[in-house]
């Protein structure tokens, strides 16, 4: 598609990030980069060892360079996830958490804590993303985590989420709703596996907030919530946030006013051509 719309044989065309630079760079061409209602993230099945302890969770987060690993894959055209919603989401908010960032010491100091001083064996499934999993791999490896990856298909992934055979686990998740009751329903305590908590996280006061946000009316109460809610889970380290999503496009210098919305799809209704 990068190679059509680079030679003119079309005017627009949904590229990969690989081919990013290339068109960014064609003085004929313009660059549509945009994010969208997605995250990537690595989480856990909280309901088994060691992932039931939230000082293992807290140490994994502090032991990926999530922002090393953007920057090497996507470049300067996405950015880390500072929560588990998209910043384009209404009700988006940065946490301010002390397990997010990169610590590799204060990673140890908290596996020691947990019981675990010497590290752990175990494994992490992911729908492709080998490059990105083997980044993982390596920075968990060097605070004594050693992770087996299962690189696998859609199938074979979604499988072992639904049914509660991950231990640690690549995903992502978008809310084509826009809505953020849709995106809390992944922690939501009776939605286990094909409910979408594919994380198998429970907590009573996680719940009460999302009853909240799912029932309450005034705005600002809601968005309190939100923003309570964003910094629990935050503190929690349910998920470790990797990267927002994109949307990348090339598009003819000829075409004009041709967007891409948030939900991803392309909106063709005002696009002219210049003269």
């Amino acid at each position: 598609r990068s190679v059509e719309v680079e030679s003119g044989g079309v005017d627009i065309a949904s590229i990969d990030i690989s081919a990013v630079p290339t068109i960014a760079e064609n003085p004929d061409l313009t660059l549509v980069n945009e994010p969208i209602l997605n995250t990537s993230y690595v989480s856990f099945n909280c309901s088994v060892e060691p992932f039931d302890n939230v000082k293992v969770r807290q140490a994994i987060s502090l032991a990926i360079d999530c922002d090393a690993i953007v920057e090497a894959i996507y470049g300067d055209y996405a950015e880390t996830a500072k929560s588990f919603i998209s910043p384009v989401m209404w009700g988006y908010y940065e946490a301010d958490s002390e397990y997010m960032g990169y610590d590799p010491e204060r990673a140890k100091e908290l596996l020691a804590e947990a019981g675990y001083p010497d590290g752990f064996s175990c494994t992490m499934i992911s729908n492709g993303q080998q490059s990105m999993a083997e980044m993982i791999q390596a920075n968990l490896a060097a605070v004594g985590i050693n992770v087996e990856l299962n690189v696998t298909d859609f199938s074979n992934w979604l499988d072992a989420l639904v049914n509660g055979k991950q231990e640690m686990y690549i995903g992502g998740w978008t809310v084509p709703s826009g809505d953020v009751s849709e995106a809390y329903a992944a922690f939501y305590s009776e939605n286990f596996g094909s409910g979408g908590n594919r994380s198998f996280y429970a907590n009573d006061e996680v719940d009460a907030l999302i009853e909240t946000i799912d029932s309450e009316t005034d705005e600002d109460a809601r968005l309190a919530a939100c923003q309570e809610l964003q910094q629990l889970l935050a503190d929690e380290c349910v998920t470790v946030g990797l990267n927002v999503g994109y949307t990348y496009w090339g598009v003819s210098s000829s075409v004009e006013n041709f967007e891409v919305l948030p939900t991803q799809s392309a909106n063709y209704y005002k696009v002219t051509f210049a003269e």
